[in-house]
């Protein structure tokens, strides 16, 4: 796969689709950038990292034969490939928080993904996945859950070997979805599946569940104690209530 380098660029997602818009027949790519000036995270969040010690970049692929109705096996698959290079990189036993944050055995925030699709009829036509991952820095301002390759491992690591890595793993993507084994993988790597856990509601009340299950299309299945039913969740309408950030 080739790989694109810049120093600074406002997001990598974005620059990426400055790029397709200049060429519609360009073949997978990814972008790294040392810098971003506008990077993002899940719900418009943003992506707090500092230059030249963390590892930003986005990969776009056009060969993505994925039905809508299907689409969370393309976010499952891409967080077990980042969990897949951490465990390369000596960090053993990391998490996936649902439904693709990546976190420590000790539940510290180390990676993030955005994914954004562009549609062709009820078929994924492109992706462009972005990919966040703390590696050297240390210090990280008002995010008490974040953490680093650095901070876990007390080593420091190159950026180059860290991306090459990353894309050994995710350049394999077309035919690990093909495969369809996304979802088994990634319940093994789940956090709190299956655990009782306490959650807030869109309403702000909190209750205690028990994750089950993601739905083909990403909403998450919680059987919950105080109704004795399960229902299923969006992105924005449910968040543990001691892990929210």
């Amino acid at each position: 796969m080739n790989i694109i380098k810049r120093y600074a660029t406002s997001s990598t997602n974005d620059a990426i689709k400055t790029i397709i818009q200049k060429n519609k027949h360009i073949e997978p790519f990814c972008l790294f950038a040392e810098r971003q000036a506008s990077g993002r995270g899940q719900l418009g969040t943003k992506w707090d990292a500092e230059p030249g010690k963390n590892l930003t970049c986005s990969f776009f692929f056009n060969n993505i034969d994925l039905g809508l109705t299907n689409q969370f096996l393309l976010s499952s698959t891409v967080a077990l490939a980042v969990t897949k290079t951490l465990d390369k990189l000596g960090l053993k036993g990391c998490q996936i928080k649902w439904p693709n944050d990546i976190l420590t055995e000790r539940h510290q925030k180390i990676a993030g993904i955005l994914i954004e699709n562009t549609l062709n009829g009820q078929n994924i036509n492109h992706s462009i996945i972005g990919i966040g991952i703390n590696i050297n820095q240390k210090y990280f301002s008002n995010l008490p859950h974040a953490t680093s390759l650095a901070i876990e491992t007390d080593q420091y690591f190159d950026l180059d070997r860290v991306l090459d890595k990353l894309v050994a793993q995710v350049e394999q993507l077309p035919e690990l979805l093909k495969s369809n084994l996304g979802f088994e993988d990634y319940y093994d790597h789940l956090y709190k599946f299956n655990q009782k856990t306490e959650f807030i509601d869109v309403r702000g009340q909190h209750f205690i569940g028990q994750i089950q299950g993601v739905t083909p299309y990403g909403l998450l299945k919680v059987f919950r104690y105080d109704k004795n039913c399960i229902e299923k969740f969006n992105l924005k309408s449910i968040k543990f209530s001691y892990l929210s950030s």
